[in-house]
């Protein structure tokens, strides 16, 4: 009974707590037709730190009449907000070939591609007692057909971030000639796009 109550007890002030850091930025949602619609957006929050990843898979906003909505990556077009002075845009993009979308971060977008990034963690190896590896992704969309590729930084010798550029790219021999020039790491892939949208 002791223990039922302390966890009772725990619980309890673990959800009043929750709810009562629950804030809300000012920001607009982008939806399915292209009408943007101002709203207040949840901030997110792990243990009462601002958590900008848990964005890339769904967002919580509440429209002017206070009624709140979670949507995913299939239901809006994207969305953005300021929180600390700091501007957060999110938009939805493929990220693989069965169709998988998320809220991704424009980083670039030009005439010939559009540079998008997003991060994970990998939790695997948390119950070995080992750091969880930070994954970062590269999706890069034809500016003119929109098929996009996902680009990683692992993976194997045959299919490295190199071959899933060269692979995606084949077909345009000036792009192929700037990849080879430019990209030297998996970082370089920013100056990539650079260069090839001018």
């Amino acid at each position: 009974m002791k223990q039922f109550l302390f966890f009772s007890v725990l619980y309890f002030l673990f959800t009043f707590n929750c709810r009562a850091t629950d804030e809300y930025a000012t920001g607009y949602f982008i939806t399915k037709s292209n009408d943007t619609i101002m709203c207040k957006i949840l901030i997110q929050k792990d243990f009462g730190h601002f958590n900008e990843q848990s964005f890339f898979l769904k967002v919580t906003i509440s429209d002017s009449a206070g009624h709140k909505k979670k949507y995913t990556p299939q239901d809006i077009n994207g969305y953005a907000f300021v929180y600390h002075d700091k501007g957060y845009i999110y938009v939805s993009r493929q990220v693989d070939e069965d169709g998988r979308r998320l809220f991704l971060w424009p980083l670039n977008l030009g005439k010939k591609i559009n540079e998008y990034y997003y991060y994970n963690y990998n939790t695997s190896d948390l119950d070995k007692g080992a750091m969880g590896s930070m994954n970062e992704v590269y999706v890069l969309e034809d500016a003119e057909t929109k098929e996009t590729v996902a680009i990683t930084k692992g993976g194997s010798l045959s299919n490295s971030y190199k071959a899933q550029l060269r692979k995606f790219f084949e077909a345009d021999k000036k792009i192929m000639a700037l990849l080879v020039q430019d990209v030297k790491e998996f970082h370089d892939i920013y100056r990539f796009v650079k260069d090839s949208n001018n």
